[in-house]
C-alpha cells in the first residue's frame, strides 16, 4: 500500500464566504445541476450536513464509473469560521477497486474580493495499484 498526498490550489475571483456556501453549504443541491454528466443526485443517509453526517453521491449513467454507481462521504470536520471542510469516502467510488482510504480537506482562504481554494487529498492505494 502507498499513501499519497496531493495538493490542489485554485485562485478564485469569488469571495470566500460565497465560495464556501456554494461548495460546502449548498454543494449537495448544486452538484447535480452543475455537473449532470457526472452526478445524478446527492442524498443524506445520516445527519443534516454537520459533522458525522453521511451523504451518498450518485453517479450519472453517463459518468462511466466502473465498479460503483455511487460514493458515500462522511463529514469529519466543518469549521465555518475558518472555512475548513474535511470529509472521507467511506463506501463506493474508487474504494471498490483502487483505494483503501480517501480523505479530503478543503480550505478556503480569504483575499480582498477573492479567495483561494486549497484541497488536500490523502489517498491510500490497494497493493495492486501501488507503484
Amino acid at each position: 500500500m502507498v499513501t499519497e498526498r496531493v495538493t490542489v490550489q485554485i485562485e478564485s475571483s469569488v469571495e470566500a464566504k460565497r465560495l464556501w456556501n456554494a461548495l460546502v453549504v449548498d454543494g449537495h443541491n448544486l452538484l447535480a445541476k452543475q455537473l449532470p454528466e457526472i452526478c445524478s443526485g446527492v442524498t443524506f443517509l445520516h445527519g443534516d450536513g454537520g459533522v458525522g453526517s453521511i451523504k451518498q453521491i450518485n453517479f450519472s449513467t453517463t459518468a462511466n464509473r466502473p465498479g460503483s454507481s455511487y460514493v458515500r462521504e462522511r463529514v469529519d470536520e466543518l469549521d465555518e469560521d475558518n472555512f475548513v471542510y474535511r470529509f472521507s469516502h467511506v463506501k463506493g467510488g474508487e474504494l471498490v477497486n483502487k483505494l483503501v482510504s480517501a480523505q479530503f480537506q478543503l480550505k478556503i482562504m480569504r483575499k480582498i474580493r477573492a479567495s483561494t481554494r486549497r484541497t488536500l487529498l490523502f489517498l491510500t492505494t490497494k497493493d495492486k495499484w501501488s507503484r
